[in-house]
């Protein structure tokens, strides 16, 4: 297979994740390219180097993602050609890409209506969360993360506390045949989020900390801390995406729940309400509009996590 076949394939996996909400050029009905009686659109062509992250003004970038689309529809044509469009399983696949398409599109113009923050709010921000600007820290951290529902987290907040050195911590965990996995990395306090932020923002170089609830237990060893404090428009830009990014999940989830209170909903089966299941137990409700999990301020696994390892 050809280096060109390669790249174009790959960009032609990608091409499904193409958001209904990309950004159209001025000359979006330009064509580009006939494949048969199809035409190829300029628009097309900047979704999918959108879809890939490419920069339009790269000429290299812009002909290979060209031909993954043209690829694509020739792909498609024998698809039709085989009547693999008619087949159940297709069938299904398609109305559920077009539901999660609608469900986005619902989502989007909902969260377009959100005002952004003004910059007394954003100054405001500032001021409250010292942790992620005036004081800002980068911690360079060891991390140990077990999702085992037997692991005895009284005991191993007690370990901690003793512990110097996190391979202690580590023994502990193996001799008591509990699977963890170990990674290392950078920990940046606007990514961990504000509560995370301000909680080690109390701890010194060296300390050990357990964050998280059973199962999702984490054990950090704060190995190096830098103080790295934030800069002007770099900072304001970033409040301002996160409080919209705030507002807008706030009023998504308002909405998805006033759609709930107003719909006839009900659960059937295993799901059926019980005296030990109410009702209203349900996951939120961004979640199922946007066919993935939702991703809360603050939660139990510690504002987002420390998945911001890098």
């Amino acid at each position: 297979m050809s280096r060109r076949t390669h790249a174009s394939l790959a960009i032609l996996l990608a091409l499904s994740a193409c958001s209904a909400g990309t950004d159209r050029p001025r000359d979006s009905g330009q064509v580009v390219a006939r494949v048969g009686d199809v035409e190829l659109t300029a628009s097309q062509l900047q979704q999918t180097l959108t879809a890939n992250g490419v920069k339009p003004e790269d000429a290299a970038a812009r002909r290979l993602a060209l031909d993954a689309l043209v690829d694509r529809t020739l792909l498609v044509s024998k698809a039709r050609k085989d009547g693999l469009d008619r087949e159940p399983a297709v069938l299904a696949q398609t109305q559920a890409a077009v539901d999660r398409i609608h469900a986005q599109a619902a989502v989007e113009r909902i969260a377009s209506a959100v005002p952004r923050p003004g910059a007394d709010e954003i100054r405001a921000f500032r001021d409250a969360h010292p942790a992620l600007f005036s004081k800002r820290r980068v911690y360079t951290i060891e991390q140990l993360t077990t999702e085992s529902a037997t692991v005895d987290a009284a005991g191993l907040r007690a370990r901690v506390s003793t512990a110097r050195r996190i391979d202690e911590v580590a023994d502990w965990l193996s001799a008591r045949g509990v699977a963890f996995v170990r990674q290392s990395g950078t920990l940046l306090p606007e990514e961990a989020g504000p509560t995370l932020a301000a909680t080690l923002q109390q701890r010194a170089e060296g300390d050990l900390v357990v964050l998280g609830t059973p199962p999702s237990l984490q054990v950090l060893h704060l190995r190096r801390i830098d103080a790295r404090p934030g800069e002007g428009a770099k900072t304001d830009a970033w409040i301002e995406r996160h409080l919209l990014e705030q507002r807008r999940r706030a009023v998504i989830d308002a909405a998805v729940d006033g759609m709930r209170r107003d719909a006839k909903v009900t659960l059937l089966g295993e799901f059926a309400p019980t005296a030990r299941a109410p009702a209203d137990t349900r996951v939120p409700a961004t979640a199922g509009a946007i066919g993935g999990p939702a991703r809360p301020e603050a939660s139990g696994s510690v504002d987002r996590g420390v998945g911001a390892l890098r």
